[in-house]
C-alpha cells in the first residue's frame, strides 16, 4: 500500500531565538499535517497525524558556533540537502559577538573584515558537505556575488572542489513587516564536483541549461576578477578625488562666497569650485577653501577665512590620530590630489537604474571631492569608454551594489576593464564618438546629468549617440553585434582571461 516514507525525523535545523525555535518545531507538525491530507486525497489513505510523534530535531544555538557535524551527523547511505536564509549584516553593520563569530568562522579566509555577515554560512556550509553526498543552497544577498567579495569568499569554495549547481540573479526581495525589509538577493546551490546533474541558471525572465555558472553569477567559468593597483589595459590612472575632513568649515555655500568676495576682495582667488559625485550629476553649486602653504599667511590676513581656519583646526584636534596632525595646517584639504588640469569627473555612486553612467569633463580650476573618482590629463577617448555599455556592464559585476545602485570600484573595475589594442584610426574615431556625446549634451543646458540620464526621460538623440559609440567600441571586441548584456558580459570575462593570461606569461619569462 502507498505510504510516504518522509518523517519528521528527517529534517534538522539549528535556531538562534528560542521563540523561533519553538515556532520552527511546531511549524513542522502543521506541514506534516498538511502533506498528509494533501497524500490522501491522492493515494486515498495516510498515516494519522495524532497522536504527535517525535518532531524535527530542531536545536537553539548559534549556527554559526555549533558543529553541524553534531546537529545532523552524515551517513554515507544518504543524501542530505542543507537550505536556509540567512540573516542579511553587511560587515559594517556587525555587533561584537557577530564580529566574533566572524572571527572565528572565517579565520582560515583572512580579510573577514570585508565579508558580510552570510558568508559565514557559506564557509561552514562548504566545510559540511566537503567529500559527502550533500548539497547546500541559500537565499543571500547578491553582495557575495559582486565586487571584492567574490574574491575573498570563492576561492575557498571552489578550494574544496565545489560548484555552483544553480543559481538565481538577482532579484529584489521585501517583506508585509511594519518596518519593511528591502534587499537585493540572489539563490546559490553549492554541491561537490562529483555531483553530475543538469546545471540551470534562473532569472526573472528565464530558465536556461548552462555548462558552468560563475561566482558572479552569469553563464560562464569559475575565473575570479582579481583586484588591481594599476590598470590592465591600457588607460590612464584613475584616482580618489580630495578629502576636507574639516567638520565642514572648508566648505561655502554660494550665498557665503558672495557675502566673502563682498567683504574681501581678496577671498576670491582661495574660493573654489567643489564638486561631489552628486553635485556633478544633479547640478548642485558648492565651494570650498583652497589654499596652499605658499599663500596661507595671505589667507589667514582675511577675517572671514581666518575664523573658518580656526574652526577647522578644533575640529581636527579633537578627531581621530590622522587628524590632529592635519590641524597643524588647518588650511589644507586634509587629503590633496587635486591638479590644475582638465580633468574626467566619474562619481563614486551611480543609480543602477541607469543604462549608462554620467561622467563628464571639469576644468582645473574645480576640485573634486573623495565622493568621485578623477582621471588627469585624459583625453575623449577614455571619456568615451568610460561612457560605453560594454563599461556598465562590467561595473555590475565588479564593483559593489547597495541595493540596485552601484559603488564603484577602481581596482576591481577601473583597473580590470579588458580592452582589446586598438589602432590609430579606431581611437581616432572613438574619440569622434565621445564628443559627439558632449556635443549633445550641450543642447539640453537646462537639464542636469541626472535628469538626462534618467532612462525614462533620456533624449533620443543623446541616446542615439551612446548607442553609436556602443557600436564602434563594441566591434573591437567581435564584428557580431552583442545581443544581449550577457553576451557582453560572456565576451569581457574572455578577454580579461585572455589579457591576464598574457600578463602572467610575461611575469613568469621576465
Amino acid at each position: 500500500m502507498p505510504i510516504s516514507g518522509i518523517t519528521l525525523s528527517q529534517f534538522f535545523g539549528i535556531e538562534l531565538d528560542d521563540f523561533a525555535h519553538e515556532i520552527a518545531v511546531l511549524s513542522l507538525w502543521l506541514a506534516e499535517h498538511q502533506m498528509n491530507v494533501s497524500f490522501k486525497q491522492t493515494f486515498g489513505q495516510t498515516r494519522p497525524s495524532l497522536p504527535l510523534r517525535e518532531s524535527g530535531k530542531i536545536v537553539c544555538s548559534n549556527a554559526l558556533s555549533v558543529q553541524w557535524q553534531d546537529v545532523c551527523p552524515q551517513d554515507p547511505e544518504c543524501e542530505i540537502y542543507v537550505l536556509g536564509n540567512p540573516p542579511y549584516l553587511g560587515a559594517k553593520e556587525l555587533d561584537a559577538s557577530q564580529q566574533a563569530d566572524m572571527s572565528f568562522v572565517l579565520s582560515e579566509l583572512g580579510n573577514v573584515k570585508r565579508l558580510d555577515y552570510i558568508s559565514g554560512w557559506f564557509k561552514i556550509a562548504t566545510d559540511y558537505i566537503e567529500n559527502a553526498n550533500a548539497s547546500y543552497a541559500f537565499v543571500s544577498t547578491n553582495s557575495i556575488c559582486q565586487g571584492e567579495q567574490v574574491s575573498l569568499l570563492w576561492p575557498y569554495i571552489f578550494g574544496k572542489r565545489q560548484h555552483i549547481l544553480f543559481a538565481h540573479q538577482s532579484f529584489t526581495w521585501s517583506n508585509r513587516a511594519k518596518a519593511k525589509a528591502g534587499v537585493t538577493c540572489v539563490i546559490v546551490g553549492v554541491g561537490n564536483l562529483s555531483q553530475k546533474a543538469s546545471i540551470r541558471l534562473y532569472s526573472d525572465s528565464r530558465e536556461k541549461v548552462v555548462k558552468e555558472i560563475s561566482p558572479y553569477l552569469i553563464e560562464g567559468s569559475s575565473l575570479i576578477v582579481q583586484p588591481r593597483t594599476e590598470p590592465i589595459s591600457r588607460l590612464p590612472k584613475m584616482i580618489l578625488g580630495s578629502s576636507g575632513f574639516d567638520g565642514g568649515h572648508l566648505m561655502i555655500s554660494p550665498d557665503e562666497r558672495h557675502n566673502m568676495i563682498r567683504s574681501d576682495p581678496r577671498a576670491a582667488p582661495f574660493i573654489k569650485r567643489f564638486l561631489s559625485g552628486d553635485d556633478f550629476i544633479n547640478g548642485k553649486e558648492r565651494y570650498c577653501l583652497w589654499i596652499s602653504d605658499e599663500e596661507a599667511e595671505v589667507a589667514y590676513s582675511i577675517i572671514s577665512i581666518k575664523k573658518r581656519i580656526d574652526s577647522c583646526r578644533l575640529f581636527r584636534l579633537g578627531a581621530g590620530r590622522d587628524a590632529q596632525k592635519a590641524a597643524e595646517v588647518p588650511h589644507r584639504f586634509f587629503y590633496r590630489t587635486h591638479r590644475p588640469t582638465p580633468a574626467i569627473i566619474f562619481p563614486k555612486t551611480t543609480s543602477g537604474r541607469r543604462h549608462y553612467v554620467p561622467a563628464g569633463f571639469t576644468d582645473g580650476n574645480s576640485i573634486v571631492s573623495n565622493a568621485s573618482f578623477v582621471v588627469y590629463d585624459a583625453d575623449p577617448v577614455v571619456f568615451g569608454i568610460l561612457s560605453t555599455r560594454m563599461h556598465c556592464v562590467w561595473m555590475s559585476i565588479t564593483s559593489a551594489r547597495m541595493r540596485m545602485d552601484y559603488r564603484y570600484s577602481v581596482n576591481l573595475t577601473y583597473n580590470t576593464l579588458p580592452i582589446p589594442t586598438f589602432s590609430v584610426s579606431q581611437r581616432q574615431v572613438l574619440g569622434r564618438m565621445a564628443l559627439n556625446i558632449l556635443e549633445v549634451r550641450e543642447k539640453y543646458a537646462e537639464l542636469t546629468l541626472g535628469e538626462l540620464y534618467d532612462p525614462e526621460k533620456m533624449p533620443p538623440d543623446l541616446r542615439q549617440a551612446h548607442t553609436d559609440l556602443d557600436f564602434v567600441f563594441e566591434k573591437l571586441y567581435q564584428a557580431k553585434p552583442f545581443s544581449d548584456d550577457q553576451e557582453r558580459l560572456s565576451c569581457l570575462f574572455r578577454q580579461y582571461e585572455t589579457i591576464a593570461l598574457t600578463e602572467n606569461v610575461e611575469e613568469a619569462l621576465a
